[in-house]
């Protein structure tokens, strides 16, 4: 029951309460799974050294490091932007704790190194180890720093394995019209709709008063649409006096300037924020959950709205934890 409140806590975000529940937890119950999922929790909120402390009490119980302990370990040095710690433990598992290096721990070592710019590095790691978690892996770090000719190396690879595979396709779209290659992306486009493939809609949900409200892109039906629209106007204001431009390059449609900033102030995290500082006007951090990643205005947008609100933002999108304050990422700007 401890295990599982903790980790529960974790993934809504309460990373506070899974720590007092561990402070708490009676010292005969804790096992291997406890500081595994508490390493895990750790490697989520980038708090480095806090894991490798209960790394530390893991050896000093002498309890055994298995191979969820060291791909949580990974995690962690991913998600703090240490890929030479990565490497370091990736290189030694075997001698050091008896571990076979799996396909995860592989995959976790790609966006290690990836997310710190090392892609060269990840896509040797990804040919030695080809899978479609691995390139797709290489693939998003390719569209963290618009690698356009090695995402199309790697885009290649993921079809071989999964023809079709649609998030692939809207990465490299990506990366083409962020680098203004129109050609390419518009290629690339009718390719998708020749397939029929269509990208997965972006949905956002928060929890407010014990109940769930969720968000679609371009949102039309929330009975809140026009207070919410309102209140953007408010919001859009106060952070373009503190530096907000739109970033159009993550607006992957050939259209004028003026659609494109309202296609960014439509994506489905902002209208989830924008209802949760409506209905909740506590101190409280805000709590978001999010189908796809975050696109990088978003991102930007989230991060000053903390600062000029001075609020807490905490945003899951598919791929890791944000926690916004006074302007500032804990990813670093690395997601």
């Amino acid at each position: 029951m401890w295990n599982s409140l903790i980790n529960s806590y974790s993934k809504c975000g309460e990373f506070e309460n899974s720590c007092k529940l561990f402070e708490k937890m009676p010292k005969q119950l804790i096992d291997a799974s406890t500081y595994t999922i508490m390493i895990g929790l750790y490697g989520d909120f980038r708090m480095p050294e806090k894991a490798l402390a209960l790394l530390d009490e893991m050896k000093k119980h002498n309890f055994k490091i298995d191979v969820f302990v060291i791909g949580s370990l990974l995690h962690v040095y991913s998600h703090a932007l240490l890929p030479d710690e990565a490497l370091n433990l990736y290189h030694r598992m075997q001698t050091d704790y008896g571990v076979v290096p799996h396909a995860f721990h592989v995959m976790i070592l790609i966006d290690a190194l990836g997310r710190s710019g090392r892609l060269e590095e990840a896509e040797h790691f990804s040919k030695s180890n080809p899978s479609e978690m691995s390139w797709k892996t290489l693939l998003g770090a390719c569209r963290l720093y618009n690698d356009e000719s090695r995402a199309e190396r790697v885009f290649n690879e993921i079809q071989k394995i999964v023809p079709g595979e649609v998030s692939s396709y809207i990465l490299l779209l990506n990366i083409h019209a962020a680098l203004g290659h129109w050609e390419k992306y518009n290629k690339l486009k009718d390719e998708m709709n020749d397939k029929s493939l269509k990208k997965i809609p972006g949905k956002s949900w928060i929890y407010v008063n014990g109940k769930k409200h969720s968000f679609v892109a371009h949102e039309k039906n929330h009975p809140s649409l026009s207070t919410i629209t309102k209140f953007r106007g408010k919001v859009m204001k106060r952070i373009t006096k503190i530096g907000y431009k739109p970033d159009f390059s993550w607006v992957v449609k050939d259209i004028p300037d003026e659609e494109k900033e309202m296609d960014l102030c439509e994506h489905s995290e902002r209208f989830a924020l924008y209802f949760a500082m409506i209905e909740d006007t506590s101190d409280k951090p805000i709590t978001i959950f999010k189908n796809l990643r975050v696109c990088g205005d978003c991102h930007t947008h989230t991060a000053l709205v903390s600062k000029a609100f001075k609020r807490e933002i905490r945003l899951r999108d598919s791929a890791v934890w944000h926690i916004f304050e006074d302007g500032q990422c804990s990813c670093k700007n690395k997601f």
